[in-house]
């Protein structure tokens, strides 16, 4: 189930390229490009410019760049705790993923420093921010902002936290 709502997603942030049958007022169409992965709870984040070091050569300058998430196979299930019982991911990834909307096609790039989910990502200038979100095995808020350096997204955590929510 995941893969299908993700990659209508995917297709829904493509629609506006693609050629595809209206259904309720919008452009979708199935593509055939499946996840590397089963995930909930990530970004994805439009990048315009070229992205070195893909498990997929691909010469396309634009992409969306998915990063973390929760990959459990439950997903976020009830945890019944003394502070705070609630919802959780017990599985979260540090995985980037790319996808390439004009071959539909996905590759991996280098994994975060460490897992995050429910954050946010931005591409600035050519480098990606992912900021804040939730990490760890008992969803705890992350402060912490991690940046691309280079075309090759390689992330690296910078060495000041976010202190104030906006």
């Amino acid at each position: 189930m995941l893969l299908t709502k993700s990659t209508a997603l995917l297709a829904l942030l493509w629609a506006s390229a693609c050629h595809a049958e209206e259904v309720e007022g919008v452009n979708f169409r199935q593509i055939n490009a499946k996840l590397p992965f089963s995930v909930s709870d990530f970004s994805a984040t439009y990048f315009d410019g070229s992205i070195e070091g893909s498990s997929v050569e691909n010469k396309s300058s634009r992409s969306i760049v998915l990063v973390g998430g929760c990959n459990d196979p439950l997903g976020n299930v009830f945890v019944e705790l003394d502070d705070y019982p609630g919802f959780y991911c017990t599985l979260l990834t540090k995985e980037v993923s790319v996808f390439y909307p004009e071959t539909e096609t996905f590759g991996t790039l280098a994994e975060m420093p460490e897992e995050r989910t429910r954050h946010t990502a931005v591409a600035v200038d050519e480098k990606l921010y992912v900021i804040g979100g939730r990490g760890d095995d008992f969803d705890n808020l992350v402060k912490d902002v991690v940046v691309s350096v280079t075309r090759t997204l390689n992330l690296v955590q910078l060495n000041e936290s976010i202190e104030i929510l906006f």
